[in-house]
């Protein structure tokens, strides 16, 4: 009796697999793009907040702040001396070249704003 050769069921099964594990590492880098860019947009919100409390126009001065990036912002103070500022940034994913739809990326950030100094 003749037994059957194994030698190409592991090229097999390497080739049904490899575009499971390609497409899985790919998403994975997907999932990690936008997560670094939430972290980084959270950062400028918090940045526009600090800038904003010390600010006497503080929608100007965020403004001036966020000039040369690609985020939109809100300021917004309530009348407890809260600010409020809200930042959004569009980001496009584009898997295997072909772009995807547009993720509106949002962060916002609050601080109070800083009482004046009293001297004497």
């Amino acid at each position: 009796m003749k037994r059957h050769s194994n030698k190409g069921q592991a090229t097999i099964e390497f080739a049904l697999l490899l575009p499971v594990f390609v497409v899985t590492i790919v998403l994975m880098l997907g999932v990690l793009t936008v997560c670094m860019k939430q972290l980084a947009l959270s950062d400028v919100a918090r940045s526009a907040v600090r800038v904003a409390v010390t600010a006497d126009d503080p929608p100007t001065a965020v403004k001036s702040l966020l000039r040369n990036t690609s985020t939109s912002s809100t300021v917004s103070e309530n009348q407890n001396g809260i600010i409020k500022v809200e930042v959004r940034q569009p980001i496009r994913l584009a898997f295997f070249a072909m772009p995807t739809q547009v993720v509106q990326l949002r962060a916002s950030a609050s601080m109070m704003r800083e009482p004046p100094i009293v001297l004497g």
